[in-house]
């Protein structure tokens, strides 16, 4: 039985723009609410990035529906509602994923401000920041005026976008061959490459050489630590430490980068080089370009996994991935998991009690054995932060610094 295409365009981008859609409202949610988060400079970047893929995940969920019905008819599709304005809408919000693409570009800076450039929180926040949201915003607009200006955002396979109207005719750079020229979407081809595809895998190539830079300064620090020792090979050894989990976070979220385009640009090359679309290259492009909110909430949340994961061995893998994802939906107060203090000088920790003085005393205790430590080291070895109190919940800071995709283990 021949696959049944029509329905496979209607159904499967909306499906991976719903799972987009919920994983970046995860993340946008979580940064929103958290007090701590929006102090810090990664997530703001990552709430911004998780607001441009909720956009462009709606407009990928509509599919075809903003569509007029007569704008199909050429696909052999079916499914449109809507009218010539109403795609020319969709499509040009739809270029917020060049927005998206942009941000990570702009965390890959990051990154590389944090490890490379040695600078701190404050002097990012107050002399870059600004200019890191702002490029995203104005390569979505800008690009999207561009494709309404040529006329040239009509419908294509499962949603509107850049495309030449009405189908299979002859638009620029293209021979005849007995067809008409376009009517709309003349330069749809060209601008296809000039607003689309050439400003993205410009970003993928320089997200990469970045990160690979990144990556290249660490093992340079932990070669150039290789020299020391003593107190002084510790100090810096905790200092390489921290940017080496830095770099790996980094690094991580290229994975769903890589994921999300590497099928639309193969895809369209082949078009390119054959005259023709394959429809299963296109139900891979269908399913992983609105999918990349989804992979971007996998990696976000990979700092507190590793967290529970190495704090609970008892616990099997899927009650860990349950209890990450729970505590982006509610801030539980008081929650016994959360409530864990690795002991100093050997493997302890302090369980929930029912009351607030018993947490009071742990908290003591810890703070007491860390001050003994350091009185015997004479402080030469980096003191751990206190454990910090808030809303009957007790803390670790190192801990909480691996959710920044700062300090993460793994």
């Amino acid at each position: 039985m021949a696959p049944n295409w029509d329905l496979a365009f209607a159904v499967v981008p909306r499906v991976a723009a719903f799972c987009s859609l919920i994983g970046s409202s995860f993340i946008a949610y979580e940064v929103i609410s958290d007090v701590k988060k929006r102090k810090k400079v990664y997530h703001r970047i990552m709430c911004g990035m998780s607001c441009f893929d909720i956009i462009g995940s709606i407009c990928y969920f509509l599919g075809r529906w903003p569509m007029p019905a007569d704008g199909l008819e050429g696909f052999g599709l079916s499914g449109g509602i809507g009218t010539d304005a109403t795609c020319k809408t969709q499509a040009f919000f739809g270029q917020a994923v060049v927005g998206t693409v942009t941000y990570n570009a702009v965390l890959a800076v990051q990154y590389f401000m944090i490890v490379n450039l040695s600078m701190s929180e404050t002097t990012i926040a107050k002399k870059y920041e600004k200019i890191m949201h702002f490029i995203p915003f104005f390569m979505w607009i800008v690009t999207g005026i561009i494709g309404l200006s040529f006329d040239s955002l009509n419908p294509a396979f499962f949603n509107c976008w850049i495309q030449p109207a009405p189908v299979n005719c002859a638009a620029a750079g293209e021979i005849p061959d007995g067809r008409p020229p376009c009517e709309r979407g003349y330069y749809a081809p060209i601008l296809q490459w000039a607003i689309f595809y050439g400003p993205i895998w410009a970003l993928i190539i320089i997200v990469t050489i970045i990160m690979a830079s990144v990556y290249a300064s660490v093992l340079k620090l932990e070669k150039a630590n290789s020299k020391y020792t003593g107190s002084q090979a510790s100090t810096r050894a905790q200092s390489a430490k921290r940017s080496r989990m830095v770099a790996k976070q980094g690094l991580w979220y290229l994975l769903p980068f890589y994921a999300t385009w590497v099928f639309p640009v193969a895809t369209e090359i082949t078009e390119m080089a054959t005259a023709q679309y394959f429809n299963p290259m296109v139900i891979l492009v269908a399913f992983f370009l609105p999918f990349q909110g989804a992979l971007n909430f996998i990696i976000y949340m990979r700092p507190r996994f590793i967290k529970y994961r190495k704090k609970h061995q008892s616990w099997n893998i899927f009650y860990i991935i349950y209890r990450t994802v729970r505590k982006s939906l509610c801030c539980f107060v008081a929650d016994e998991d959360d409530i864990f203090v690795s002991g100093v000088g050997g493997t302890t920790s302090a369980s929930r009690t029912s009351d607030q003085d018993d947490r009071e005393s742990v908290v003591a205790e810890y703070n007491r054995r860390i001050s003994i430590e350091d009185n015997e080291t004479n402080n030469i070895q980096p003191r751990k932060n206190s454990v910090t109190f808030a809303d009957g919940d007790v803390h670790v800071e190192e801990e909480e610094k691996m959710e920044e995709g700062v300090d993460v283990e793994g």
